[in-house]
């Protein structure tokens, strides 16, 4: 089963995706909004060595770490999936980007 990576795990009620894949959060709760040195630490040692091509992003928590977890994932696939909720339609949709798009 992939893993539904997110950003910042808060009080939202994720178990929607539970059909889309198993819900891994990756950062704790208490870490610094400012320590982005830290975050990229996480993500280059605990995320990226643990993660497939066919795992996907869930757009959810500061758009900023979202930001860094996005560019470091197109660092090491052709591509990102990335989920996101649809307030429209009350349900999650996905979405592929690929890291070629602006050329």
């Amino acid at each position: 089963m992939r893993n539904i990576w997110v950003v910042k795990k808060n009080d939202k009620d994720l178990s929607g995706l539970k059909s889309w894949g198993c819900i891994s959060p990756i950062f704790p709760k208490s870490i610094s909004p400012v320590d982005t040195q830290k975050q990229i630490a996480i993500i280059r040692e605990d995320v990226l060595p643990t993660a497939s091509v066919n795992d996907a992003i869930l757009l959810t928590g500061p758009q900023y770490m979202i930001c860094i977890l996005v560019t470091a994932w197109l660092s090491k696939f052709d591509h990102v999936n990335l989920i996101m909720y649809s307030a429209k339609t009350n349900k999650y949709i996905e979405k592929r980007i690929k890291r070629d798009l602006w050329h």
